[in-house]
């Protein structure tokens, strides 16, 4: 019925067909195995005796999801397998690059959508299914890996895939479903494990040139690998190494699409939440009511403050500065409202926000084995990668709320302003301005990563029983600068320019008061410098100097520990062995950030956080078993059921139990169904639990007032419970929002259950098909609890209970409320994922080929989500969640001397946010359906493709993303998480092996 009533399912239908029909074409035996150069089977996986993770004995190939497990499409918890061949026919420069593009995930930090962030710029982030990245577990050949702890909390505790030399991988594992019983804590929303090629013997390189139809974004890749035996074959080395250089694109301006200045604004002619009148509206060439060289946006006259837009009658209305600070007067725009406008002489601030950002890495493996006896064999590898990213955040503005102001007096006021002022008693006005005269507050991302692996690995004789016993180190050094950033605290002390009565020179205020002011200030007003902000160009050197710095966050996080499998068979029933996996990991972190002084109290213009010194301990033990029900019986060719139980205990938040419970029923040999529920979790990471205090003002409308209480008795009944009688009167005008880590979080829970079924008929070797429905419902969820006046409403208002968190004196007075993260919210989400994989031989021109087509689709019809616990909000279907569908399909054609493969890559229409329910909230909710197409080619110069050309596009057709507004430090006029914004762009490279 759901395939029935979507676009995408009838594509998936269409597609399926018309492959149905392919082989009355083929002039060969159509074969059930994949390509013809065998890098995949017909599962979608490698051959095992090309991947990680075989055995030398048997060749069985452990898939990520289960410790026994050998197929992506055999195992009961749906796994997606990436081959190297994808990795090819992407034309992609890192593994990252693939696996953003999969339907289950959604590229939340990348080099295009870090340009939001300031602290992600060196990495790319896993976030699979939307439900954040600290909830998918990713790891390197089956172990875990130091996680990034950057000054953007967001990411805090996910792991940098730039860190992997893609020419060295052997496949990834996207296992789509809860994991925690098999690794551990946050394999919620599932894992990526990326598995490198080991096995690999002789030498390859790859090397690779790529620059948008604009001439931007230039991308250069060089990749070298090498693998040898030695010591009469008993040992085995692989080296690897790349390095990658990717441009950025430093403004909207460069694009068309941007330079139309979309955005989203509130509505001036909006009156009321029922007059038909939408609240937002979308409209181009928005500009921001500031300019370059200042604009007065308002007045306070006899002491009322006004705006001095629209169709004020102040003074001082329409008055902008123009060079050297002269006014000259502003041209408004239509539909103009507090902060926007449509057209005028605005700065339209879409085009001065950067949509990528430039990247930069060198990644090195080293890995061996050694057959110390026929059953015992040493192994260790070694990995260091440096991830660099470096970028402006141009330039930084007053405007939108934080107009600068200016008092009467201020010796830089033009001549004619300030008489003006003096004349109609105005004491202060205010000023919109993009400082671009400031320069750019530019960052400088650094992640530095170290990681050892050494253990023993073998079989117990002639049985079937395995083990491996393993130890690790990572180190991962993180720095995060910001060049010339504002120091608003500066800023503020040098705007606020005086007269000397004594010199009669131009002073900052606070120098002559500064004998007044708190300790901690005083060197700063003595130091300060008054800045000239009239007039694009103004402000000296001197000024500058005084109000721009140099930001820094450092942080060195280690992970360290030791693990023991062992697997095997016990016993056989129906003529299949039942298998059971035994295991457990030790293993410590520790986490030591620091931020700059500035930093930790919220100082700089941009990049605030704050240090955390701390370290846990866990403590893990498993034990997974599958075992054989019944077989070859009628209607029941075999059925089998997997159990998985971890007992997990940490230092911080105690112990958790997880389990999975899974089943593979074969009625017949055609149809597989497969089912599994779990318990996961998710432990709360060392930011959310030690995260240092950061302390800012906020004005606390306080519920316990009289009036508050007099208007509701559930309100006094809260208030008379803290202490405070029905008469009480607030005094506060400012307390106190102190914001750090609790170290009271729990784990989160996460329930999942699955239910699938895999379809591979005899009449039709070489086709499989997968469906697989999921539901996933986290409780307790890690999140804010929200403002600090949200707090207070919700204490006193609804009885929540957060009043732990409210801090008052002796008097009942508010002193300040800690806003922590807390487990109150929860998440669920369900929807379907599909995959489908044929593949046939196909004689063209007496040439032998292959040609192969694989689906990959994911509809989600459920994504609630509620940040209190209480509320909940629908968000599938819109670009806050996801969109419903979301898919691609590659069809490639290959032979011996050349290839061909064509990507279709899908984003359903989606809304902007399932919150606007009417025409009384937006203008235009609707985003469209976007089809992006992809090609690859490549050409075997020699026999055998020792030596092979390649080369393809990206966004074939030049398609523009859909205009969704998105507004951050700047606007960007569309959704950078979801649609491509480079444009058409092209790559060529060489791949030399031998």
């Amino acid at each position: 019925m759901i395939l029935k009533k979507q676009a995408f399912g009838a594509y998936l239908l269409a597609s399926t067909s018309m492959l149905l029909i392919a082989p009355g074409m083929a002039h060969a035996q159509v074969a059930a195995t994949a390509d013809a150069n065998a890098d995949k089977d017909a599962t979608g996986a490698p051959p095992a005796d090309t991947t990680a993770q075989a055995s030398e004995s048997t060749g069985e190939i452990i898939v990520t999801g289960s410790r026994l497990q050998h197929s992506g499409f055999d195992t009961p918890t749906p796994v997606t397998v990436i081959g190297a061949k994808d990795l090819a026919q992407r034309g992609a420069t890192s593994i990252s690059q693939v696996l953003q593009q999969l339907p289950s995930v959604t590229a939340s930090a990348t080099a295009q959508s870090t340009g939001l962030l300031s602290g992600g710029g060196s990495g790319n982030y896993l976030n699979l299914r939307s439900l954040g990245t600290a909830r998918t577990l990713v790891l390197i050949d089956g172990q875990r890996m130091v996680p990034t702890y950057s000054s953007s909390a967001n990411l805090s505790g996910a792991v940098n895939l730039n860190v992997i030399p893609s020419i060295a991988i052997g496949r990834v594992d996207i296992v789509t479903g809860g994991a925690s019983a098999a690794y551990g804590s946050d394999a919620v929303a599932g894992v990526a494990n990326i598995i490198f090629d080991r096995e690999f013997k002789g030498f390859k390189a790859d090397l690779q040139y790529g620059i948008s139809q604009r001439g931007d974004r230039p991308d250069y890749k060089i990749g070298l690998m090498v693998g040898q035996d030695f010591a009469d074959h008993r040992g085995h080395f692989v080296i690897a190494g790349e390095w990658e250089r990717s441009g950025g694109i430093a403004n909207q301006g460069a694009r068309a699409w941007g330079r139309k200045g979309y955005m989203i604004y509130p509505n001036p002619a909006n009156t009321s939440s029922t007059d038909g009148i939408p609240a937002l509206i979308t409209r181009a060439n928005v500009r921001i009511a500031a300019t370059y060289g200042g604009l007065i946006t308002s007045a306070t006259q006899n002491g009322v403050s006004a705006s001095t837009l629209g169709n004020s009658t102040s003074p001082l209305s329409h008055i902008q500065f123009g060079d050297g600070g002269t006014p000259i007067a502003f041209v408004d725009g239509t539909e103009a409202g507090p902060s926007y406008r449509v057209g005028g002489d605005g700065v339209k601030a879409t085009q001065i926000a950067p949509i990528t950002v430039p990247q930069d890495r060198k990644d090195v493996l080293a890995a061996a084995d050694y057959k110390i006896t026929d059953n015992i064999t040493a192994f260790g590898d070694f990995l260091f990668s440096d991830s660099r990213g470096s970028w402006a955040i141009q330039p930084w503005f007053n405007a939108l709320g934080t107009d600068l102001t200016i008092s009467s007096g201020n010796p830089f006021i033009p001549t004619s302003i300030q008489q003006t002022m003096t004349a109609n008693n105005i004491t202060a006005f205010k000023l919109g301005r993009i400082n671009q005269d400031f320069g750019s507050v530019h960052v400088d991302n650094t992640s530095t990563t170290y990681r050892i692996v050494g253990g023993l690995k073998g079989t117990l004789g002639d049985t079937s029983w395995k083990w491996d016993v393993a130890g690790y180190y990572s180190k991962l050094d993180y720095s995060t600068l910001g060049l010339g950033n504002i120091n608003l605290t500066n800023y503020a002390l040098a705007v606020d320019a005086v007269r000397d009565p004594a010199s009669g020179k131009t002073v900052c205020r606070a120098t002559l008061n500064a004998a007044s002011l708190p300790a901690p200030l005083q060197a700063l007003a003595k130091a300060c410098v008054p800045i000239n902000v009239f007039g694009n160009g103004s402000p000296s050197a001197a000024a500058l100097a005084y109000i721009k710095g140099t930001s820094e966050y450092i942080s060195t996080n280690t992970m360290s520990g030791g693990t023991a499998n062992i697997r095997g068979d016990l016993f056989s029933l129906w003529s299949k062995p039942v298998s059971l996996a035994l295991g457990g990991e030790y293993r410590r972190e520790r986490l030591d950030s620091d931020a700059d002084p500035v930093m930790q109290q919220l100082g700089w213009a941009v990049m605030n956080t704050s240090g955390v010194h701390a370290g846990l301990e866990v403590k893990e033990g498993y034990a997974e078993i599958n075992a054989p029900i019944v077989d070859s019986k009628p209607f029941l060719k075999s059925l089998e059921v997997n159990g998985a139980f971890r007992y997990t205990d940490y230092s911080t938040s105690g112990s958790s139990n997880t389990w999975k419970l899974g089943a593979i029923w074969e009625p017949v040999s055609s149809l597989r169904l497969r089912g599994t529920v779990s318990r996961d979790i998710r432990a709360p990471n060392l930011r959310e639990l030690f995260s240092g205090a950061q302390i800012t003002n906020f004005s606390p409308n306080d519920p316990c007032n009289a009036v508050n209480q007099a208007a509701s008795a559930t309100t006094a009944a809260n208030c008379r419970a803290a202490g405070l009688p029905a008469n009480f009167v607030s005094t506060v005008g400012n307390a106190l929002t102190v914001t750090l880590g609790n170290t009271a979080l729990r784990p989160e829970i996460a329930d999942t259950k699955t239910f699938g079924a895999v379809f591979s008929p005899k009449f039709l070797p070489g086709f499989r098909m997968s469906v697989d429905w999921y539901d996933i419902n986290i409780k307790n969820a890690i999140g804010a609890i929200g403002t600090s006046q949200n707090i207070l409403d919700f204490c006193y208002k609804q009885s929540r209970p957060v009043c732990g968190y409210i801090n008052r004196d002796a008097n009942g007075q508010l002193i300040s409320v800690n806003n922590v993260n807390i487990n109150g919210s929860i998440e669920t989400e369900k929807g379907v994922d599909f995959d489908i994989l044929y593949g046939f031989d196909l004689n063209v021109l007496s040439t032998h080929g292959r040609l192969t087509t694989h689906i990959l689709a994911s509809y989600v019809y459920s994504d609630l989500r509620s940040p209190d616990g209480v509320t909940f909000i629908q968000r599938a279907g819109d670009l806050v969640g996801r969109p419903k569908w979301t898919g691609n399909a590659t069809i490639s054609y290959d032979t011996d001397k050349f290839g061909f493969s064509i990507l279709e890559r899908l984003i359903g229409k989606a809304h902007i946010d399932n919150t606007f329910t009417s025409i009384e909230n937006i203008d235009n909710n609707n985003m469209p359906t976007m089809l992006y197409t992809d090609i690859n080619l490549r050409y075997a110069v020699t026999n055998g493709g020792r030596i092979e050309l390649y080369g393809g596009v990206h966004n074939l057709l030049d398609k523009d993303p859909p205009v969704d507004p998105v507004q951050f430090i700047y606007s960007y006029g569309t959704n950078l998480t979801f649609y491509d914004v480079v444009g058409r762009s092209f790559y060529i490279g060489a791949r030399v092996k031998f």
